[in-house]
């Protein structure tokens, strides 16, 4: 069996307004690795996918265009945000947010959080980023995508606004351990 916890099977939108602004995500405040974050496959790889996310508006151009997840990478080299050996490295990524997340062969459990505020992309007319749901960091369309799509896949949507409930920290619950313990016997 497989046992996914707040997997990034939909991406996040911080890796978008990272790539925009390149600035870490939650790190923000450090400033600006323009190098860095534009090489970092491990940031690359949770564009937001374009399966999972469709034709949902997740963020809006300088000139107020509408943008969904597949727009993104184009509008990024459009802008100058993906150049040369970084849009190299990035391309290697693409694989994995340009399909729907393939279902595992062995029964699954999905343990998210649907209920924290969590940044889906920006808004570059007015530099405000957009918020949709998830656990702080993932949004929710990846592993409801996985929920609604998947056979054999049991889901576990935590449902909460406790701040210990966040991509990070959601572990720390004993209840969900104890969860995970009887989907595992």
């Amino acid at each position: 069996s497989g046992i996914y916890i707040a997997p990034s099977f939909g991406g996040s939108g911080l890796v978008f307004n990272a790539l925009w602004s390149k600035r870490f995500p939650i790190i923000d405040f450090l400033g600006e690795f323009e190098e860095t974050v534009s090489s970092l496959g491990g940031i690359h790889v949770h564009m937001l996918n374009h399966e999972v996310f469709g034709d949902k508006v997740v963020a809006k151009g300088v000139h107020g265009e509408d943008l969904t997840a597949k727009d993104l990478t184009k509008y990024l080299v459009n802008n100058g945000k993906l150049y040369g050996d970084y849009y190299e490295i990035f391309k290697k990524s693409e694989p994995f947010f340009q399909h729907a997340p393939a279902q595992p062969d062995v029964p699954s459990l999905i343990i998210y959080n649907s209920v924290i505020p969590t940044i889906e992309g920006i808004d570059l007319t007015g530099n405000k980023v957009l918020f949709g749901t998830g656990d702080g960091m993932v949004n929710t369309e990846g592993p409801k995508y996985a929920c609604d799509h998947w056979a054999q896949t049991k889901c576990y949507d935590l449902k909460s606004a406790n701040p210990i409930d966040n991509h990070l920290s959601m572990l720390y619950r004993d209840s969900l351990n104890q969860y995970i313990i009887d989907f595992l016997n």
